[in-house]
């Protein structure tokens, strides 16, 4: 099946904004595309519309970062919540794991044509990442492997195989950050990316780019989340 590319419409610019009000008159008025509550498009998989809102929900969660946050984001906090329950009569979302929305994506009609990257074997990433020059009789595989599903893979599953098979989220390669300082990083500046698009909220329209800032900090701070657990385990 031909993908489609990302086009903003006004219920995605309205969920994008966490603008409540804007998305149940969209809903109500039916003026967008309907198939947007699908699939937005712009990857190589469906990204139905409510996943956005899902993220928001992760990234705006004042727990995770302070009792002090922004009256501004809390306030769209709150607006993203009354959202969520306006798509939880369609969707069932809240089990959901940012794992499959994250790659591939399309900014163009050539892009789609072209076959994605596979991703690196264990032993091809710590060759081209020039980790093979470490003695690794002082590491644990498993602590390396952690390494190689937080950079490489970037995924919610391998990362917690590797923690629930005893690896260390805080050890560190010689100069190198540890697996959820790295991820700690990332979240950093694609927060204040995103917090950036919300405060604009009379931009004429979104791209693909936009999405991507969100869906990548959403997925970032559910891995840091994750292996936040697993460091008081040693």
């Amino acid at each position: 099946m031909k993908r489609k590319l990302f086009k903003d419409n006004p219920l995605i610019h309205a969920v994008v904004n966490c603008d409540y009000n804007a998305v149940k008159h969209t809903l109500s008025s039916s003026d967008y595309d309907k198939s947007c509550l699908t699939d937005i498009g712009g990857f190589s998989k469906n990204v139905p519309l409510f996943i956005l809102s899902k993220c928001y929900k992760i990234i705006l969660n004042p727990k995770d970062y302070t009792e002090d946050i922004d009256p501004f984001l809390k306030s769209k906090n709150e607006d993203n919540n009354k959202i969520l329950n306006l798509f939880d009569k369609q969707f069932d979302f809240y089990n959901l794991i940012i794992e499959d929305f994250s790659e591939d994506f399309y900014e163009t009609e050539e892009d789609m044509l072209e076959k994605p990257e596979a991703n690196k074997t264990f032993e091809e990433f710590y060759i081209s990442e020039g980790f093979d020059k470490f003695n690794f009789q002082k590491f644990r595989t498993i602590d390396l492997r952690l390494y190689y599903a937080v950079i490489e893979l970037r995924s919610y599953y391998e990362i917690k195989k590797c923690c629930n098979a005893g690896a260390n989220p805080e050890v560190a390669l010689p100069e190198m950050k540890s697996p959820i300082e790295y991820v700690n990083t990332d979240i950093l500046i694609l927060f204040t990316d995103v917090v950036h698009l919300l405060k604009k909220q009379k931009k004429d329209s979104f791209d693909i780019y936009d999405i991507i800032n969100i869906i990548w900090c959403a997925r970032h701070q559910q891995n840091y989340n994750l292996m936040l657990q697993y460091c008081n385990s040693f």
